[in-house]
C-alpha cells in the first residue's frame, strides 16, 4: 500500500472517532487526502512556529497531530468543486505555504492552521480558540475550538454544494435563507438533530446527512450583518414544509 494511501487512512479513521457520523460525511465529501511531506514531526511544526515568531501551544500542537497534512476539496460557489486542493490543514502546512499571504503572519497571537485557496485563513489563539481572518479585516470568532471549527467547515461546505443545485425542475428548492434565529423551531418540525460539537451561543447546527440547518447571531462564524438561518436539503420535498 502506498504510504500516503495508508496516511491518509489512519488520519480519516481517527476524524471519524473525533466526529459525530454526519461530520465525519460531510468532511469525507470533500474529497480528502494527505500530502506526506505536511505531516511532519511535532518538533519539526515547533521550530516552523517558531521561525514564524508563532505561538506553539498544547491546543495548536493537538489540532496538527490530529489534522496535519490532510488536504480537501470545497464547493466553489456557482461553479463546482475547485481541482487543486482548497484546504491545508495543520499550521506547518500554513507557514510552509508559498501561496499563504505575509498578512496571514502578521499577529503573533495566533497561529494559521487551516489555510484556504481563496482569501480566507483559519487562525488558532494559544488556548484553541479559532478565528477566520483575510486580507481586509481583523480575526473574527469562527469557532470555539479546533473540532468545532473542522465540523464547521465541512458542514458549511454541504449546504454550500446544496445551494449549487439550483431550483429542481418540479418546482421546490435545495437551499433556503430566512431572516432570524429558526434553526431549533425548524429541526424541531423536521426532526432533524442537534450537532452540538459544531454548536455554541453564536450558531446552532443540526442535521441528519440529508437536511442540514444552521442559525448565526450577528456575532457568528459568517460575520453576517443579522440574525440569520440557513437551511439545504438533498431532497426539496423536505424543505416544501417549510414556512417562510
Amino acid at each position: 500500500m502506498d504510504p500516503s494511501e495508508f496516511q491518509l487512512r489512519q488520519v480519516l479513521e481517527t476524524i471519524e472517532r473525533a466526529h459525530a457520523p454526519v461530520v465525519a460525511t460531510a468532511l469525507a465529501a470533500c474529497e480528502p487526502r494527505i500530502i506526506p511531506a505536511l505531516r511532519v514531526p511535532e518538533a519539526v511544526t515547533r521550530a516552523a512556529l517558531a521561525a514564524a515568531g508563532l505561538p506553539a501551544s498544547d491546543a495548536i500542537l493537538a489540532f496538527e497531530a490530529l489534522y496535519g497534512g490532510l488536504v480537501c476539496d470545497l464547493t466553489a460557489d456557482g461553479r463546482g468543486r475547485i481541482e487543486e486542493p482548497v484546504l491545508r490543514f495543520g499550521a506547518y502546512a500554513c507557514v510552509t505555504s508559498q501561496r499563504a499571504p505575509d498578512a496571514y503572519f502578521a499577529s503573533t497571537e495566533y497561529a494559521p492552521v487551516v489555510f484556504t485557496w481563496g482569501d480566507i485563513a483559519y487562525v488558532m489563539d494559544a488556548a484553541g480558540r479559532a478565528y477566520a481572518a483575510n486580507l481586509d479585516t481583523a480575526a473574527w470568532p469562527f469557532a470555539p475550538d479546533g473540532r468545532a471549527l473542522v465540523a464547521r467547515i465541512a458542514l458549511y461546505d454541504a449546504i454550500v454544494r446544496l445551494r449549487t443545485l439550483g431550483a429542481p425542475a418540479d418546482g421546490g428548492a435545495h437551499y433556503l435563507e430566512l431572516e432570524g434565529l429558526r434553526a431549533d423551531e425548524l429541526a424541531r418540525t423536521l426532526g432533524v438533530p442537534s450537532i452540538p460539537e459544531a454548536t455554541d451561543e453564536t450558531a446552532r447546527f443540526f442535521g441528519d446527512g440529508v437536511v442540514f440547518i444552521v442559525d448565526e447571531t450577528a456575532d457568528g462564524p459568517s460575520a453576517a450583518e443579522q440574525p440569520v438561518t440557513l437551511i439545504a436539503s438533498s431532497d426539496p420535498s423536505r424543505l416544501a414544509r417549510i414556512s417562510r
